[in-house]
């Protein structure tokens, strides 16, 4: 992941190079861009793309997963 590997501003160039109609529905998407924003120190956006992410999950564990993130974004 780019955005390990370097830094989380590298990593978020790179997703924002994606097409937004291909991923716009797409869970992980949203979950790997909330996780580089919070890295990143922006966590207003975090949130707001950990919350795209939760409404994008049929699955209770991931949410679960997903809300506790977000819970850390916004203390």
């Amino acid at each position: 992941m780019i955005g390990r590997a370097l830094n989380a501003a590298a990593g978020l160039k790179r997703l924002d190079q994606l097409d937004p109609r291909a991923v716009a529905s797409y869970q992980p998407y949203w979950a790997v861009r909330a996780f580089l924003l919070s890295q990143a120190g922006d966590d207003t956006a975090a949130a707001d793309a950990y919350m795209t992410a939760i409404g994008l999950s049929d699955s209770p564990a991931v949410r679960d997963f997903l809300a506790g993130r977000l819970k850390e974004a916004r203390l």
